[in-house]
């Protein structure tokens, strides 16, 4: 995702870590809007020795989010945060979550990330983080109702039965695909469909037979 900062009709804004070589996810992962409004977690790993920017570190978090390639560290902040919103939540034990946010992987539990302004470890300057937001995720999209199947009727009965034999169907698999508009249709249909009889072989005469 890109993070653009455009005003009226002025040069779109391009946030200077777009283009960044880190191997986790950081505020350029948010889009215009600088937030997700939903995420799902798909694990948390906990690592005793992590190559970060290129240096081996101990004893750190990460957490890997649907739709988003690089994993995202967890600080101190986002930890708590994760372990109070997830405290209650059942693992896969039936016990309650209680911090051991490890045991979140897989659950399907949603978040909402955004940024705040916080110090760079690396020089103490401020500059913006990608933080777990305090605020609930949006609700799950409802699911989406099956598309209609598409209706034969009386007059396209030909049409229908010369593309389905054209596709190698049978009057099953046509069925599937469409509904009928009444039983006469489907009826016709079906009639139309149905296997041509073989006709019985020919008994064979006595002056045929191999002798």
């Amino acid at each position: 995702m890109r993070l653009r900062l455009k005003q009226n009709n002025m040069e779109e804004g391009i946030y200077y870590k777009r283009g960044s070589k880190s191997d986790f996810a950081g505020v350029e992962i948010l889009g215009d809007t600088m937030e997700i409004p939903r995420v799902i977690i798909e694990e948390i790993a906990f690592h005793e020795n992590l190559k970060v920017q290129g240096k081996n570190e101990r004893e750190r978090w990460t957490c890997k989010l649907q739709g988003i390639d690089k994993p995202m560290l967890l600080n101190a902040t986002n930890r708590k945060r994760l372990a109070k919103r997830f405290w209650d939540t059942p693992v896969a034990d039936g016990t309650p979550c209680h911090g051991r946010l490890n045991l979140l992987s897989g659950l399907g539990c949603a978040i909402r990330l955004d940024s705040e302004p916080c110090r760079d470890p690396s020089d103490g300057e401020m500059t913006i983080g990608l933080r777990v937001s305090k605020f609930d995720p949006d609700p799950a999209p409802a699911p989406q109702a099956p598309a209609a199947k598409k209706v034969i009727t009386d007059d396209v009965i030909e049409k229908t039965v010369k593309w389905a034999k054209g596709k190698g169907l049978t009057f099953e698999q046509l069925a599937e695909k469409f509904d009928f508009a009444n039983e006469t249709v489907k009826d016709a249909v079906q009639d139309a469909m149905a296997p041509a009889p073989q006709a019985p072989a020919e008994e064979k005469k006595e002056d045929d037979l191999p002798v």
